[in-house]
């Protein structure tokens, strides 16, 4: 909100932001440059889906290694050497061996190291660091073209993690970004990758339910990006099951039973894409749910539209006339909502808001039938 003065995490320890879907932007020049990437994101966004794909990007053979699940001895494990009894020499751990099979056959490789500030103890920590600030490990140098980037959970206090950055070695030997959930980006990426019909249409139409941060500040079972993934294969491979139980373990009782319940209303499905972009459907749609006396979803549609609308940001000279015809349709109290709900989203980072407001002011609906009830709860 625009009102809201508490810094966000990335404010707090001094990064910037960038959304998933646009953070090869920023990621894959820094990588081609010698930078060791780190990316701080809540759990479940698709850090390690973004990682492929940046592995792709770059044609490279990617290396994912889940920190949490480390020792010291996946960094070197030491033996006896068999000419000299007294000394000890260091085995390669096997995980290295795709990064020099990866140099024999011409491509590159992208070593990534999943949970960071998860690691178990100071000597994991220190092979850790030795790998990625001296690209080599017990000698033998790295490939050139052998990319490192790195993930973790932010230390906001949600999660258990080592604090890394009050060391300002590890601090400078990173390039921190945090990333955020883009719902536009992760809808394109669901029917790119063919999920489940149902979960696709579900989210398009609640887009808070992409990462339920209700659910996880209340410190339940919540819904996020990965977890949407889970449960499109549940669905794909047992042939539509619609068992609220069995979706719950990986979204929550709530938003499971609301799936459900989602998905059986089929008939009157509005999604903010076609409030903005097709009146007829729109409009045939608002009368089924009305002649079924179904009004309480259209506070839904009303809460997925702003959010699709400052989510997404399209054109407003494109959309103003449909969104005026939807908005101008609905009771007077669902009209106040939806214009508190266009104002509190506006985080005043850019100039969105005002460009919609301007392109609002000429639409003769707006100036007869939408101003006079809202004019109260804009500023």
């Amino acid at each position: 909100m625009s009102n809201n003065t508490q810094k966000n995490y990335a404010d707090t320890i001094g990064i910037s932001r960038v959304s998933i879907s646009d953070s090869h932007k920023v990621t894959l020049p820094i990588l081609k440059a010698g930078g060791v990437v780190c990316w701080h994101g809540e759990a479940g966004i698709g850090k390690t889906a973004g990682a492929g794909q940046i592995a792709d990007a770059l044609r490279a053979v990617l290396v994912a290694n889940t920190v949490s699940h480390m020792q010291a001895a996946d960094f070197g494990i030491p033996y006896r050497d068999p000419q000299d009894k007294q000394f000890f020499q260091m085995l390669l751990p096997p995980w290295t061996k795709k990064i020099f099979e990866a140099q024999k056959a011409g491509k590159p490789s992208l070593v990534f190291f999943d949970e960071i500030t998860r690691y178990q103890d100071a000597e994991t920590a220190s092979g850790l660091f030795n790998f990625i600030s001296e690209r080599s490990i017990y000698g033998v140098d790295l490939p050139e073209d052998c990319y490192i980037m790195a993930a973790c959970n932010p230390d906001n206090g949600s999660y258990q993690v080592n604090d890394i950055l009050n060391d300002p070695a590890w601090r400078r030997r990173l390039c921190h970004m945090e990333v955020t959930t883009d719902v536009s980006g992760w809808l394109a990426y669901a029917r790119e990758k063919e999920y489940h019909k149902w979960v696709i249409d579900y989210v398009s139409s609640n887009l808070e339910k992409l990462l339920d941060e209700k659910a996880r500040a209340a410190g339940k079972i919540y819904a996020t990006p990965a977890s949407w993934e889970k449960v499109s294969r549940f669905l794909q491979v047992n042939d539509d099951l619609l068992n609220p139980v069995a979706i719950s373990t990986y979204v929550g009782y709530q938003t499971a039973s609301d799936f459900v319940n989602f998905t059986q209303d089929s008939e009157f499905k509005l999604p903010p894409e076609t409030v903005l972009n097709d009146w007829a459907t729109t409009a045939s749609t608002l009368k089924r749910i009305e002649a079924a006396g179904r009004k309480d979803l259209i506070t839904r549609v009303v809460t997925s539209t702003m959010l699709y609308i400052y989510g997404t940001k399209p054109d407003p000279q494109h959309i103003v006339s449909n969104l005026c015809r939807f908005w101008a349709h609905i009771d007077d109290d669902v009209k106040v909502k939806m214009c508190t709900e266009l104002w509190s989203r506006n985080d005043g980072t850019d100039n969105y808001y005002k460009m919609l407001i301007s392109a609002l002011k000429p639409n003769n609906l707006w100036k007869t039938k939408i101003f006079p009830v809202v004019s109260h709860c804009l500023n």
